[in-house]
């Protein structure tokens, strides 16, 4: 019947506008459409530009701060030669300073609101306040141009995902779109700091969006990460980070290929053991606040309550919760029962009573800032302050560690102590709270691990060992970042931008005009690519091998561990990792749990040995003080000295819980199947607490040796030394570092220490410090030191 029917009639039957709204309505979708399209094209491309002078930004900076901590140059140098340059003291004090600058400002930044936002949850929909993200940008950069071992590249990559974001919800693109665009900021923030658009490009596709192949995707992520590049271009280089000689315009050699063989499970191992150990030290970062769950809520108790949330459990309260935003409310624990808490808010003195743990939970309740980041971090960075009169290399995100492992600028003595202080210093700054990445220090310690093997290959079998020591180490690092940031095909493109050894940008063009000799003569790069992808798949292999090997042991040593309580859960979760190289999916497992006796006996001998060992090594370093190689004779003899003692008090409150029945019956039970199985149980984790409570003990006892040592090592290696009374001024604040950190991680799971305790810690260990060096001082004035020097020794 409707097809009898002219088109006047069915505007009739239907209505006047039926026909013409037809007829704009088809119109309007391909309007509305077209105009989506280019709402999302134009954020793009703003979006690309203003990523661009965010590297812009961030490589002013740090250049400017690099300057002004370590001195100018009279051409632009790197921050290698600006660190190597720079006295002694200059470095220790910048470094230093870089630790309290990131403590004082992370722990200011933590408190206030908005919270910090990370990628994923932007991603997953979440806003990035701009101001709080630009802030914790800035404050890791300048860390790190101040020293901090530990990436910069997170800075540029959260900066360029906030404003990505912010794009987005201004222009009003789709849910997925802006998506698209946060992910696309991270890998345009990388390409744009380092000049490195295929690896930008790449870390967008497979370490943000896991290979997510559409389109959609791969369009906009090489649009910003290309006009990102460009706009960068003037103030960042782009000849690569490890500049050397091209390698892979060369056919690749059998010995390489056998190199690659052998390297990548080398490397893989070591950046699984890397990874697992970045892991552990998460565990004891600061919090952003102290927790303020039910159970451990005592009367006076200062509290933050998130407003606006209601709850049918609450009681009739004289105040409700305010509708719309929610709103933070300070209030102090009035009175606390097993089954209610009342509080009273500060703002306008009225009280609430929350019954049971339910409606407490749901305030979101947390106590004061975590103020234990004002001891780790400056803690941390005194160590790497020490360190860094003796191994200037060690300093910074880690290209230079790695530019100097490249091209082997060091003694081939240095490598594995340069390579251990790197993964001490690295994972230091990260437990102490540090906001960071991992992708630089890793490429560092790859590097370093390739010369060291390279270097004893050589020796073991020089005839089929590589000439190229440059790339063998470029390969290494590669099969290490593979593994330390999860992303093999991103890690294998970082390192061939890295070290100039992709197809050059000339050949490309050249060819683009027609003339393809030049990208003929450079074989596509396949000098590089065939073994560094070869070391890359070998670490893969190598690292679910290790995954599959772990996961066995966890299971056959499932009895030794304790089920964690929801506190100790809560805790993990609230110090779980921002930073995008660890996906938080990834966790730490604990296969020993550390009772209280355990950890007061560590704490007890770390202590014992700390005092001991500083009050005699500063007593001769104030009588002796030019005498350098007999204070570290005699700090050696002291950490003897101070490891017996601590044995002796480990046996003596062994001796005493077992008089208590401690041992095998509450703190050092575990849950087992049968008795024997309890036994040998009970028995691992007695030898496991022992080599604990030993191993803390050698590190106390190592905390005053330490200046002492790299004061030698600095003789050694510069024929260079510090002035003595900045050594007498490290080993006193060395010590004093130690044991007020030691205290903020004591029972950290349990009961948190309060500030008066670790003051008093600290007190008591700068107290006996001085008191040493004072009988030192005067036994120097009115005695004879040199002349008893050799009986002191003997």
């Amino acid at each position: 019947a409707m097809d009898d029917l002219d088109i006047e009639d069915i505007i009739e039957v239907r209505g006047r506008n039926t026909g013409p709204l037809v007829k704009h309505g088809t119109g309007s979708a391909s309007d509305s459409k077209a105009k989506d399209y280019g709402k999302f094209a134009f954020a793009t491309v703003l979006h690309g530009i203003g990523t661009g002078v965010i590297g812009l930004f961030i490589a002013v900076l740090i250049k400017t701060v690099e300057v002004l901590a370590f001195g100018s140059a009279e051409k632009d140098t790197g921050f290698l030669t600006l660190a190597t340059n720079a006295p002694p003291w200059r470095r220790f004090s910048s470094v230093f300073i870089g630790g309290v600058f990131g403590a004082v400002a992370w722990y200011w930044l933590r408190g206030v609101d908005p919270a910090f936002v990370s990628v994923e949850a932007s991603i997953k929909g979440e806003r990035m306040p701009p101001i709080i993200t630009l802030v914790n940008g800035m404050i890791q950069d300048i860390c790190v141009a101040l020293g901090g071992s530990f990436g910069r590249e997170a800075a540029p990559r959260e900066i360029a995902a906030m404003w990505g974001g912010s794009i987005s919800d201004l222009i009003q693109v789709t849910d997925d779109e802006r998506r698209i665009l946060v992910a696309c900021g991270t890998g345009a923030g990388l390409a744009a700091v380092y000049q490195v658009p295929i690896s930008g490009v790449l870390y967008t596709i497979e370490h943000v969006l896991k290979w997510e192949m559409s389109l959609a995707v791969w369009i906009p992520a090489i649009l910003t990460v290309v006009i990102a590049t460009v706009v960068a271009n003037p103030l960042v280089p782009d000849t690569g980070l490890y500049a050397m000689d091209l390698y892979s315009n060369r056919w690749p050699t059998w010995r390489m290929f056998i190199w690659a063989i052998l390297i990548g499970p080398i490397s893989g191992c070591a950046a699984v053991a890397f990874r697992r150990l970045v892991k552990f030290v998460e565990t004891m970062k600061p919090l952003s606040r102290l927790p303020a769950d039910w159970g451990h809520l005592h009367q006076g108790q200062w509290v933050r309550l998130k407003d606006g949330c209601r709850d049918e459990s609450l009681s009739d309260a004289t105040e409700t919760p305010t509708e719309g935003k929610p709103t933070y409310r300070h209030a102090t624990v009035e009175s606390k029962d097993a089954a209610i808490v009342k509080v009273k808010f500060h703002d306008s003195g009225q009280e609430r009573i929350f019954k049971g743990k339910r409606a407490w939970d749901n305030m979101n309740p947390e106590g004061r800032r975590d103020w234990r980041i004002l001891i780790a971090m400056p803690s941390a960075f005194l160590v790497l302050a020490i360190l860094s009169p003796a191994f200037p290399s060690l300093l910074g995100n880690g290209r230079a560690l790695a530019k100097v492992a490249i091209h082997r600028n060091r003694d081939s003595r240095l490598w594995i102590p340069l390579l251990l202080l790197k993964v001490v210093v690295t994972v230091s700054a990260i437990g102490a709270g540090a906001a960071g990445g991992t992708l630089t220090p890793s490429v560092a310690m790859g590097s370093t691990i390739g010369i060291i093997v390279w270097e004893g290959y050589t020796k073991g079998a020089a005839a089929i060992a590589p000439h190229e020591y440059e790339a063998a180490a470029a390969i290494s690092a590669a099969a290490f970042l593979a593994i330390g940031i999860s992303s093999p095909v991103t890690a294998f493109a970082l390192v061939m931008e890295f070290s100039a050894q992709a197809i050059r940008r000339e050949d490309l063009i050249a060819a683009l005009e027609g003339n393809l000799a030049p990208l003929i003569h450079s074989k596509f790069a396949i000098g590089m690519i065939v073994p560094m992808a070869t070391a890359v798949v070998m670490a893969q292999l190598t690292n679910r091998a290790m995954t599959a090997l772990y996961n066995k042991l966890k299971n056959c040593l499932q009895p030794v561990q304790k089920r964690r309580c929801s506190r100790q859960q809560a805790r993990l979760q609230s110090r779980k990792s921002f930073n995008l190289d660890f996906p938080d999916a990834e966790t730490h497992d604990e296969i020993f749990h550390l009772d209280k006796h355990t950890q007061n006996a560590c704490f007890a001998c770390f202590r014992a040995a700390l005092l001991i060992n500083t009050c005699l090594t500063m007593a001769v370093a104030s009588a002796v003080p030019g005498n350098h190689d007999l204070i570290f004779k005699v700090s050696l003899y002291g950490v003897v000295l101070a490891v017996t003692v601590c044995i002796g008090i480990w046996s003596c409150m062994c001796c005493r819980a077992c008089r208590t029945r401690t041992v095998g019956s509450d703190n050092w039970s575990v849950l087992a199947g049968s008795a024997e199985e309890s036994l040998n149980t009970s028995c691992r984790h007695v030898a496991f607490s022992t080599f604990l409570t030993m191993f803390c003990a050698l590190m106390g006892a190592a905390v005053p040796v330490t200046p002492w040592a790299m004061q030698v090592a600095q003789k050694l290696t510069w024929h260079t030394q510090s002035v003595d009374w900045v050594v007498l001024l490290a080993t006193t604040l060395a010590a004093i570092a130690a044991s007020s950190y030691a205290a903020a991680l004591h029972n950290a799971d349990a009961e948190l220490p309060s500030e008066a305790n670790v003051g008093h810690y600290a007190l008591v260990t700068a107290l006996a410090a001085g008191a040493a060096g004072a009988l030192g001082l005067a036994y120097g004035v009115f005695g004879q030191p040199e002349e008893h020097s050799a009986m002191l020794i003997s």
